[in-house]
């Protein structure tokens, strides 16, 4: 399985569940923000103890990263995710799933996988559903389905969860699941482009260049191409080089960076105005 789930931006990007911020867990929170991990991981001990899934899911994080120690425990964090996810945390849920997929601190198993990530889809968790999508896409865990698939997708999609957006967008410009369409395509890649995505970038570049759901355009392809390449698709680099030497003008070429530019600077939305 290619994708890789992007635990670590999960990880260092979870804010508490606990809608209290008192006692021990507000004193294990300000020791965490110093990064006095030793003194938070006291704290949160005692918040934890007491049910607190915030406190659970920061003690599992000291423990993946090894923060108080330098040393990282997959186990322990993994049992202190358990206890979160067991509390109802979707957050926890989705990462006790990935710790599974990975076989960190645990052999791995998709069946697991596959349990720890629709309870949390089930609750709304986006990254959890683009992860229940994939599996049935894949047969992992569960019996390969691509109509599940793309109500997984679907969901987290709408949620803006950009993964999900790409996946859909293949999903329809194959017809895996779903009936072939290439407008919906072009629609989830440019939703994903628009977030700043450098694959989703890529990929409507070669919608526009192919005329997938949209007449050809090669000015707008060199853009989206161009855009890609600069965020570090290392294949949009080659695509929009020969885009240039093969079908396009000087002038062309001249007006696709200044649309690039301008796009950038509109953080990517309605650029395919600006032709």
């Amino acid at each position: 399985m290619k994708q890789v789930f992007r635990t670590m931006l999960i990880l260092t990007a979870i804010a508490s569940s606990s809608l209290l911020w008192a006692g021990e867990f507000e004193d294990g929170m300000r020791a965490w923000e110093q990064q006095n991990y030793r003194l938070a991981k006291e704290k949160f001990l005692i918040a934890a103890e007491q049910g607190n899934t915030g406190a659970q899911i920061r003690l599992g994080l000291i423990s993946y990263y090894g923060l108080d120690t330098t040393i990282k425990n997959y186990t322990q964090a993994l049992s202190w995710f358990k206890k979160a996810a067991e509390n109802g945390n979707t957050d926890a849920q989705f990462l006790v799933g990935a710790m599974y997929l990975k076989a960190e601190g645990v052999a791995q198993d998709y069946k697991q996988v596959m349990y720890w990530h629709n309870k949390a889809a089930e609750l709304g968790n986006a990254e959890a559903q683009t992860s229940v999508g994939r599996m049935y896409r894949d047969g992992l865990g569960v019996a390969q389905n691509n109509k599940q698939a793309v109500y997984w997708f679907s969901k987290a999609a709408n949620q803006g969860q950009v993964d999900a957006q790409k996946n859909l967008a293949v999903m329809y410009a194959k017809g895996d699941g779903v009936i072939q369409d290439n407008q919906q395509a072009l629609s989830w890649f440019a939703k994903a482009a628009e977030q700043g995505d450098a694959e989703g970038q890529h990929r409507l570049g070669l919608m526009y260049l192919l005329g997938k759901g949209v007449p050809p355009n090669v000015v707008i392809s060199h853009m989206w191409l161009n855009l890609a390449a600069s965020n570090g698709d290392a294949k949009a680099y080659k695509a929009r080089d020969e885009l240039a030497k093969s079908a396009m003008t000087g002038q062309q070429i001249e007006q696709a960076q200044q649309m690039a530019k301008q796009c950038h600077m509109q953080n990517y939305k309605n650029c395919d105005k600006l032709n």
